[in-house]
């Protein structure tokens, strides 16, 4: 769970995106996700096993 000034944000870009105004506080979200992503892809060809 979220708790304190995260979850106030999340609510200030989740209204208007339900009521069909998407703000520019989605964006940031977009690119957390790709380079999360892009982390997790590199961690596991890191770690790969080398004998297989």
């Amino acid at each position: 769970m979220m708790f304190g000034v995260h979850m106030m944000l999340v609510m200030m870009a989740m209204i208007p995106l339900a009521a069909g105004n998407p703000t520019a506080m989605l964006t940031p979200i977009v690119w957390v996700s790709f380079a999360q992503t892009a982390v997790v892809v590199a961690i596991w060809l890191k770690s790969k096993d080398k004998k297989t």
